[in-house]
């Protein structure tokens, strides 16, 4: 079933982990700002040649705090990405099978791939 909703009920958030970007993180940067400096630490890991191309993404999905007990758990969810640049392969939809306001939310990687040169 679909429910039209006024505001949103779900946030992503990026897991930290030094794997992943090796950069000490502030708590107080927003999300934005730490994926905007791994973005500028797996530039310099590419341009170096130091490690694989790939970029494999952490995140969790939460509820946030607006949301009302109907929402309070939701079942199969579907993450649908579309990218904004064409220097990518495609990724790959994700699929949740639940979100419970209290459980622990879920984690899943998004892999970003540089396309190759024959497309």
């Amino acid at each position: 079933t679909v429910h039209t909703i006024e505001q949103p009920i779900l946030r992503l958030r990026r897991v930290s982990e030094s794997s992943t970007c090796p950069l000490v993180v502030n708590p107080s940067m927003s999300d934005e700002q730490v994926t905007e400096n791994c973005i500028k630490e797996y530039y310099k890991q590419v341009t170096s040649a130091r490690s694989s191309s790939m970029l494999v993404l952490k995140y969790n999905l939460t509820l946030t705090e607006h949301v009302t007990p109907q929402y309070d758990k939701l079942f199969c969810i579907v993450l649908r990405f579309e990218l904004s640049s064409s220097s990518y392969e495609p990724v790959s939809d994700i699929n949740l099978p639940c979100l419970f306001l209290d459980r622990k939310p879920p984690v899943f990687s998004i892999t970003l791939e540089p396309r190759s040169e024959e497309h």
